[in-house]
């Protein structure tokens, strides 16, 4: 009867490991969201030094979006060895990578054509008000389908998740803080 026992000791001693291991993921994972959460916040506040944002901006709202869509694209193709997720989770997850990919596209593509048509077109002649980009059409693409890739960030499988979490809320944020006038 002492071996049985020994048995249940030493699988028990081996459950916190794993236990410990996810909960260290875990906790990880909350920190880098917090940490993402707080420079969004502090991207806008008026208290926080015009430098510091600036950096934050760059950061937070040109660099992590990037970032994250390539990450979720490489889970979303490689995924983990012992992952099997169902269908639909994939696709949801696919669906989601293609939405953040066009959120992107939209709001960069609308900053870039804008920059161009001012800088360069508008150095030469008078710009006219058609050329311009509307830019409640832009906010609106832009949210619905940051809003849409968090959605489907939900129900992505586990690898793709938190890159479409958070490029959702991070390119739905820039939406909401870069002004208009600048699309």
């Amino acid at each position: 009867m002492l071996w049985p026992r020994a048995a249940d000791a030493r699988s028990r001693s081996m459950q916190p490991k794993v236990d410990q291991s996810r909960n260290i993921w875990r906790m990880r994972t909350a920190a880098f969201v917090v940490l993402i959460v707080g420079s969004i916040y502090l991207t806008a506040a008026r208290w926080v030094p015009v430098p510091v944002r600036d950096v934050l901006f760059v950061i937070v709202f040109v660099f992590l979006p990037i970032v994250l869509n390539v990450a979720g694209w490489w889970h979303f193709r490689h995924p983990a060895p012992k992952e099997s997720s169902a269908g639909w989770r994939r696709l949801a997850a696919g669906f989601g990578l293609l939405a953040n990919s066009l959120a992107i596209a939209v709001v960069w593509g609308a900053f870039l054509y804008s920059y161009l048509l001012l800088n360069y077109v508008g150095r030469h002649r008078l710009v006219a008000a058609d050329e311009m980009i509307d830019g409640r059409l832009v906010l609106t693409a832009s949210l619905a389908l940051a809003a849409f890739s968090m959605v489907a960030g939900a129900m992505a499988p586990r690898g793709v998740r938190l890159p479409l979490l958070l490029c959702g809320l991070i390119v739905g944020s820039a939406a909401l803080i870069i002004p208009l006038a600048i699309l």
